[in-house]
């Protein structure tokens, strides 16, 4: 079996707003050499170094976010106590405070919006490195197939038949 035969589920296409980047038909796309690869390839790592550095800086923001929800919510339940959410009878010690502080919606929110960022952003460069990886097989391959061709060597399709008429005996 060869390797392009090794089922590979398909990548899911990046979205953004309504715009849909086909991540897999790009990367599984057979460049005839590296200049149509360098017409297509650059501008589609652009567009997603661009969208990495937004999600970055949003990830950024919504770490703050975190920090400001624990800030908010300590200062109203030493001001105003525990009962407003619920906690009727609670002492308002530090530890209680605390507990309450992680356990509440608002920061839990924050805390997922963070992680999905953080995924988003992970994502991202792994999308970037994998058209870095294409535009460096496309070159490589296009080095051997000049190699090949300046000392005449036998392309693959013709190694493919001479070892398939050496199994069946021709």
């Amino acid at each position: 079996m060869k390797n392009s035969e090794v089922p590979v589920p398909p990548l899911k296409p990046f979205k953004v707003g309504t715009e849909e980047l086909n991540i897999d038909a790009l990367l599984k796309r057979d460049y005839d050499d590296v200049r149509e690869a360098a017409q297509v390839l650059p501008a589609v790592m652009s567009y997603l170094g661009w969208q990495r550095s937004y999600h970055v800086e949003q990830k950024y923001l919504a770490e703050a976010a975190i920090k400001e929800t624990m800030a908010r919510l300590t200062l109203r339940y030493k001001m105003d106590g525990l009962d407003a959410d619920g906690y009727i009878g609670v002492k308002p010690t530090e530890a209680a405070i605390e507990a309450a502080v992680l356990v509440h919606p608002d920061l839990l929110a924050a805390q997922q919006r963070v992680a999905k960022l953080a995924r988003i952003v992970a994502n991202l460069y792994a999308q970037i490195d994998a058209f870095k990886f294409k535009i460096e097989l496309v070159r490589s391959g296009e080095a051997t197939t000049r190699q090949a061709a300046a000392h005449d060597l036998p392309s693959d399709e013709e190694l493919e038949n001479r070892s398939q008429k050496q199994h069946t005996g021709e």
